[in-house]
């Protein structure tokens, strides 16, 4: 591949623009005296139009020659601007494929990696999920029997006291030893069931075992939003609605430009767009 950083400057980006300048002030004073005259001329009779078509020629005369001494001087300096445009291009383009390229295998690199930290994150969440519910059907479940230890513990105790109103000491005092058994179980159940709540209620996510996407040197990420028009239509409707600001959609002038032009008739061309006729005069340069 050619070094072209060792390539000399070509012959067109070289060298200055020579003009006469001396015709500039001339061109402004001239412009300026016809400037004051248009101004205040007021045309009431058909000799004043006639010199005004006399004084137009003369401006549009005048209005030329700028154009071509400005030509003279800007031609060959956009003629050398458009050459050393062309010139760097090549480089330019270059560059600018290797920038696209290598930030393509970049972000190619950072979406794996946000994708394998958003695999691991998912993970992660998966597992405290399940493990608060593990804990939360637990405590559900000591609660359930401690609820059905404490009922029981209950119905056996009002059985001792009838069998103690009965004269059955024996049956009475078997009953009540159940029935503290069963309060005991209760109890301990209940205080599982605390347990497994205060457990599952802390239960967080894991930290990760990775790093999320590695910071490169000299690269900075940033976040940008663009707005894309899926349906001009719906747009349009919901403007009308009141549901979006008018501010979102731009009338396409050179299109309705083209309309008028096509139709050639003054007055309403679609709803909210009029027609303007107005009289043009043209001028040949003497």
């Amino acid at each position: 591949m050619t070094d072209t950083a060792t390539e000399t400057v070509p012959a067109t980006l070289k060298g200055a623009v020579a003009f006469d300048a001396t015709m500039l002030p001339i061109f402004v004073q001239r412009a300026n005296t016809m400037r004051i005259e248009a101004a205040d001329y007021e045309v009431d009779s058909p000799a004043m139009a006639e010199l005004a078509g006399e004084r137009l020629v003369q401006i549009a005369t005048l209005k030329k020659q700028i154009e071509q001494a400005r030509s003279d001087v800007a031609g060959p300096i956009h003629k050398a601007w458009k050459n050393a445009l062309a010139w760097f291009k090549p480089a330019e383009d270059a560059i600018e494929q290797a920038d696209s390229a290598m930030r393509k295998a970049l972000n190619r690199w950072k979406n794996e990696q946000e994708r394998i930290a958003a695999a691991e994150r998912a993970e992660r969440e998966r597992v405290a999920r399940e493990e608060r519910q593990r804990l939360e059907a637990a405590e559900r479940a000591a609660a359930a029997k401690a609820l059905e230890a404490q009922q029981a513990a209950e119905r056996q105790a009002r059985e001792a006291a009838a069998a103690a109103a009965a004269g059955d000491a024996k049956k009475a005092e078997e009953l009540q030893q159940q029935a503290e058994a069963n309060a005991a179980a209760a109890e301990t159940a209940q205080a599982l069931a605390s347990t497994m709540a205060q457990e599952a209620s802390v239960v967080t996510v894991a930290p990760p075992s990775i790093a999320l996407v590695p910071r490169v040197a000299g690269v900075s990420g940033r976040m940008t939003y663009t707005a894309q028009v899926e349906s001009l239509q719906l747009l349009v409707q919901a403007i009308a609605e009141g549901k979006a600001p008018i501010e979102a959609v731009q009338a396409n002038t050179t299109f309705l430009g083209q309309q008028a032009r096509a139709f050639k008739k003054a007055g309403v061309l679609y709803p909210g767009v009029t027609v303007l006729a107005e009289s043009a005069l043209s001028v040949r340069a003497a």
